[in-house]
């Protein structure tokens, strides 16, 4: 019978770090398009009750992510958008027509439900394009990145390429005219990723805590161990000292 380990006999768990470096060597192990695979079928396989619910892809989880923060910023910016333009148009005022009181009050509560649906709306549709937008960008980020095994400005650039050709096609016109808005649209997210990309790399070098390493890098080699487990110290106003306090004399 073989002896048992030192970790065995102690009772201990296997450490953080230890954990981590399984998780990345099971990365490494999968190819790209493996990596794809499990994403999609993730996303797309039925679990019935009852059955235990697989762990989130980590290229899901960031996707998922960054979709939901730019879906956000839409939301806020349709809505900012919609209000400020109701300011603009000011209050509301009925016609002179002998009107009674609460005819009146009737003509103005129909006026703002209408902006209050408007802004609703503007509020929807700004999340929808805007949340469409950015997960076609971060897909074609990520996939970049898996394909190719690294994570550089490259994978900005083209994500930024792609999402500025489909932005210029949803230009309503001739199909002559959304073949030129796609060339200027892909052209101009090129020319704007360039200067983003390269802030992104100065702040991930930046990090004294190297938290965008894991990060950055997570998609083309799964999560990175930490070099040294940190664990901040904890205090509590209850806490009672083992040894007693000493007595003054002169007190």
């Amino acid at each position: 019978m073989p002896a048992p380990s030192d970790a065995a006999c102690d009772g201990s768990q296997p450490s953080n770090s230890n954990l981590s470096s399984n998780v990345h060597e099971e990365q490494s192990d999968l190819t790209p398009w493996q990596r794809i695979k499990r994403t999609l079928d993730f996303a797309t396989t039925r679990i019935e009750p009852g059955e235990p619910v697989p762990d989130v892809p980590p290229e899901l989880r960031e996707w998922t992510e960054n979709t939901l923060l730019g879906t956000f910023a839409g939301v806020c910016y349709g809505g900012i958008r919609h209000y400020r333009h109701s300011r603009r148009e000011g209050r509301y005022r009925p016609p002179d027509m002998g009107l009674s009181k609460a005819q009146v009050a009737r003509l103005i509560a129909e006026e703002n439900t209408r902006r209050l649906i408007r802004m609703g709306n503007g509020m929807i549709m700004g999340g929808l394009r805007f949340g469409g937008l950015t997960a076609l960008f971060y897909g074609v980020q990520m996939t970049s990145s898996i394909a190719r095994n690294r994570r550089d400005m490259q994978d900005t650039i083209l994500a930024a390429l792609v999402a500025g050709a489909v932005m210029g096609t949803a230009v309503p016109g001739t199909a002559a005219f959304k073949a030129r808005s796609a060339v200027l649209g892909s052209a101009l997210g090129g020319l704007i990723a360039v200067p983003i990309s390269l802030l992104q790399e100065q702040v991930a070098q930046l990090d004294p805590q190297a938290d965008n390493k894991v990060r950055y890098t997570g998609l083309a080699g799964g999560q990175v161990p930490s070099e040294k487990e940190y664990r901040p110290e904890r205090y509590s106003l209850l806490t009672v000292p083992t040894e007693p306090i000493p007595y003054s004399q002169g007190f």
